[in-house]
């Protein structure tokens, strides 16, 4: 909600910020849950991704028209993963970055 809340205020960096870390965690739970669970999941990935491309476009880290695996090095190189891996451990799955990449 903060992302989206940053997003709606035209505060880039910090909709960047949260919206980076709730796609990472919503990537996780994707691997840690039943089928009907990931696809949740999945879809709610997919919804916030055009967001963090836009907070991206908007803070001069991609040109229009920049691909999708530009977008996910991004999203890769973005933040520490010590909260990811703290997850992780509780959801009993091992993070992995390369899982978090966009389709």
């Amino acid at each position: 909600m903060q992302g989206i809340f940053s997003f709606e205020k035209q505060a880039w960096q910090a909709a960047f910020d949260s919206l980076v870390k709730s796609r990472k965690i919503y990537a996780n739970l994707a691997v840690a849950g039943t089928a009907q669970q990931e696809a949740l999941c999945n879809a709610r990935v997919e919804e916030i991704d055009p967001s963090i491309r836009y907070c991206a476009y908007n803070l001069g880290q991609l040109r229009g028209g920049e691909s999708e695996r530009e977008l996910a090095e991004l999203i890769a190189l973005h933040g520490d993963s010590s909260g990811m891996e703290m997850l992780s451990d509780k959801l009993g799955v091992r993070h992995n970055p390369k899982t978090e990449k966009t389709k």
